[in-house]
């Protein structure tokens, strides 16, 4: 098992020796051996992660880990390639949501290495069950003790019940063909999706073809479609400060997952038409770490005194602390998005 990087505290490369005596069962295992390959660098700065490297090697040394745990040392590009391509098992145990992709896990996919991971950075979305093994849930904590230790748990369990056992399920041939089949979903779930050249494609497609042919558009007959989007923006502007937006809807209290609940809103749009605007619902969990969702409103009639009234429903889909809001953002069909302007108010 591998596991090679910066020592950023936040990656928890002591974690697999939370529980000594756990680990030292796997290591001195006779029929079943693990033996676990360390290497990195801390910043110059990093006492933490430099006190990290410190403990990996005092273990190392011990009696009862001596050559079952090894740090290698000076880690450079040529020690990392080595380890990518020799270790049966790729470790990495971020501390979630810290990771911001993981390209070493990737590498080691690519050389037939499957991934024994935390459900984050490119794991989160490289992970489809067949191509390796994941460490913990994609849920936040209510601090950082309890999420290491429920990690730390949760990665004991997988390489007693699953890793390793997978590894040493030989037939009679002396081969894991489970083995193998893990190692083949690895490379080829990996290789395409997490590559250059699907990201130069994506950009190419996504990006720069539509702004190519948005220019195309805005320049044609000396810059018209130009002027009119600026014009629409100018007039925007001027009228953004009047607007007024109106919710309501539960504060507080429970929710049923999948049930929806309806909420209002009343908009006054000083000057500014419904084609012009979108009224959203934003929800998301409180701790705001899995992001928040918006949901559009719909334009149900109108109010004695001109206003505009829209409906729309709000139904969680998981069970959490949920918090959400109403508001309103400028739309136009020139615009690469909703948030172009900047301008946005909220109920």
């Amino acid at each position: 098992m591998g596991f090679a990087r910066r020592f950023a505290t936040y990656r928890r490369a002591t974690m697999i020796f939370s529980d000594v005596e756990r680990i030292k069962r796997l290591v001195s295992n006779r029929e079943r051996p693990v033996m676990i390959l360390f290497s990195g660098k801390a910043h110059p700065a990093d006492e933490p992660g430099k006190e990290f490297i410190r403990q990996i090697c005092q273990i190392a040394q011990h009696p009862d880990f001596e050559h079952k745990v090894m740090f290698i040392e000076d880690y450079d590009m040529n020690i990392g390639r080595y380890l990518v391509q020799g270790v049966d098992v790729w470790l990495n145990n971020p501390r979630r949501p810290r990771e911001a992709s993981g390209t070493s896990g990737q590498k080691a996919a690519l050389n037939g290495c499957p991934n024994l991971s935390v459900l984050d950075g490119w794991w989160a979305e490289g992970y489809d069950g067949r191509n390796g093994w994941s460490i913990g849930e994609e849920r936040m904590y209510k601090d950082e003790a309890t999420q290491d230790a429920a990690d730390a748990l949760s990665l004991y369990t997988t390489l007693e019940d699953e890793v390793v056992p997978a590894y040493y399920q030989r037939d009679d041939d002396g081969i894991s063909r489970r083995w193998l089949n893990i190692t083949r979903a690895s490379m080829s779930s990996a290789g395409w999706l997490f590559s250059m050249a699907r990201m130069i494609k994506e950009y190419t497609t996504d990006m720069y073809v539509p702004a190519a042919r948005h220019d195309a558009v805005m320049s044609a007959n000396g810059y018209a479609r130009a002027r009119e989007v600026a014009e629409w923006k100018h007039r925007v502007q001027f009228h953004w400060p009047q607007m007024f937006i109106e919710a309501s809807g539960p504060r507080d209290g429970q929710l049923t997952v999948g049930e929806p609940v309806e909420i209002n809103a009343t908009v006054r749009l000083s000057g500014l038409t419904p084609s012009e605007v979108a009224v959203e619902i934003v929800h998301g969990f409180q701790d705001g770490a899995a992001g928040f969702t918006d949901e559009p409103m719909q334009l149900v009639g109108r109010t004695d005194d001109g206003g505009y009234l829209y409906r729309g429903l709000l139904a969680p889909a998981a069970s959490g602390q949920i918090i959400y809001g109403v508001r309103i953002v400028p739309v136009h069909p020139d615009l690469f998005n909703k948030h172009e302007m900047a301008l946005v108010r909220w109920a």
